[in-house]
């Protein structure tokens, strides 16, 4: 990894703000993709859901977070083939400020957009102007394959989905099964995907299944439970089952969004903070974003709030 000869107060400084900046703008533009189908719906108040959501990225951010910063850290440009220690600290920073200040414009017209997409087009725009070969093309032709399949891949399984949950729910004698399955589901898949990223060969994602396995079949148990109480206590069966998957898609969602977009900001700022020799510098850029993420979601989040209570 490039260090340099002595600590840069000025650059640790702008790198921070700049990440903050990022960080905060995600926070505040992702927040409806994790918790507006449960406000819509009516299920959980808006104000409600940006808690859950606040708190659920958080834990996403600092458990899962790191695999996915390393990737933006040092996996699209391969830093260590540029030499020069201040000309990366710089280049990372222009890619934070860039991703910042279009996520923010962005956010403040409203305009529907991906700030991984944003920082990954900065970041390799800064690699470019250190010539082609230091990135990886490898990495980004795989990001970039990801980015043309997700539509249309979650396109087909939420046709999929709906049509089964619409047949399933008006049958009573389905709908614990639906129930049960959607909340596996709903937390064996993003648990176990970001869990994956953390190993390299195959024969090592047995500990991820495992893991992710127990983590599916804990939340069906929970679900499960809270279903029967809410019916036995005469809720309606199809209503109550509904508002539960609602509630924990929020939640899933609002961790698999911690854990995966927390790198937009983590990834640049552990790489400036690595060349400045900070100790512990992945874990400390994730925890600061972590936290940047959350309070866009709290605080920018409640225009969010004030205009789906308002619709």
């Amino acid at each position: 990894m490039l260090t340099v000869e002595r600590l840069d107060t000025a650059i640790i400084v702008a790198a921070l703000i700049a990440a903050l900046f990022v960080a905060w703008n995600n926070g505040s533009n992702n927040a409806a993709n994790s918790v507006g189908a449960a406000v819509g719906a009516g299920v959980i108040s808006a104000r409600s859901a940006l808690v859950i959501a606040a708190i659920a990225s958080l834990g996403g951010s600092i458990t899962l977070g790191p695999y996915v910063t390393d990737t933006v850290m040092r996996r699209i440009v391969v830093i260590e083939l540029i030499g020069d220690p201040m000309g990366v600290s710089a280049g990372m920073i222009s890619a934070l400020t860039a991703a910042g200040i279009w996520t923010m414009i962005s956010t403040v017209l409203r305009v529907p957009m991906s700030v991984h997409v944003c920082i990954i087009g900065g970041v390799l725009g800064f690699g470019l102007s250190m010539g082609m070969s230091s990135i990886n093309w490898g990495k980004v032709l795989q990001i970039m394959i990801t980015w043309l399949l997700v539509p249309p891949i979650s396109a087909t399984l939420s046709y999929a989905v709906f049509r089964i949950f619409e047949k399933s729910f008006n049958n009573k004698r389905y709908i614990l099964l639906v129930l049960v399955l959607a909340a596996f589901i709903s937390a064996f898949v993003p648990t176990f995907l970001t869990l994956a990223k953390a190993f390299t060969g195959s024969e090592e994602l047995w500990m991820p299944m495992l893991l992710s396995l127990g983590v599916g079949i804990g939340a069906s148990t929970v679900v499960t439970a809270l279903w029967r109480r809410e019916v036995k206590q005469g809720g309606d069966a199809s209503a109550e089952a509904t508002r539960i998957l609602l509630t924990m898609t929020a939640v899933t969602m609002s961790f698999s969004f911690g854990a995966n977009d927390v790198a937009n900001a983590a990834g640049p700022l552990a790489a400036v903070l690595e060349i400045q020799e900070v100790p512990n510098a992945m874990m400390l850029a994730v925890i600061i974003s972590a936290l940047s993420l959350s309070g866009g979601i709290l605080l920018w989040g409640q225009e969010f709030s004030k205009q789906l209570e308002r619709e």
